[in-house]
């Protein structure tokens, strides 16, 4: 098992429990996968639009992406004191809001691959993050950077991201 990242020094490589990243400098570089050409449109998307919750794609080295770096820490047990208080719950519900709002526009390409496979995009639905939990939450000082990590985005309802937020928030 390995130890939770809250933060990467230049240099450092941590694990969650999917994939193993490497900061370097400004950097983040993760494993690629089939659903990668599909996030990074997302998030050009959403760079677009200047949502800057999200990391930015910088480009991609054979089977490695390399994302811009969120500065800050990421919420692990022991939870940061900010996502114990009605202010941090509201940081939350804000940053998903203006990223519903932003990602509202955006229709993916036909034949997307998603990291869950079978899935596909229907008007009327968002890409959602998909696995929006404290772990994939950027936070500096009391401040919520952004979200990482959106290997498990898809195709979605509003609702049922909000309702996995809530699920996952419930240690809160």
């Amino acid at each position: 098992m390995t130890t939770p990242i809250r933060s990467l020094s230049d240099g450092e490589t941590g694990a969650g429990s999917v994939n193993a990243v490497e900061r370097r400098g400004d950097t983040i570089r993760r494993p690629t996968g089939t659903w990668t050409p599909a996030i990074h449109d997302l998030l050009r998307h959403l760079e677009a639009l200047g949502f800057q919750g999200s990391p930015q794609v910088l480009g991609l080295e054979g089977k490695t992406e390399i994302l811009s770096y969120l500065d800050g820490q990421v919420a692990m047990r022991p939870w940061p004191s900010i996502l114990c208080q009605p202010e941090g719950l509201r940081s939350i519900a804000g940053l998903l809001k203006s990223y519903h709002g932003a990602v509202s526009s955006y229709v993916p390409p036909p034949n997307t691959s998603w990291r869950v496979s079978g899935l596909t995009w229907q008007p009327g639905q968002i890409i959602r993050h998909g696995d929006l939990g404290p772990w994939n939450m950027v936070w500096k000082d009391d401040r919520l950077v952004g979200f990482i990590d959106w290997d498990f985005a898809e195709p979605g309802t509003p609702l049922e991201e909000l309702a996995q937020v809530a699920w996952l928030a419930i240690p809160l």
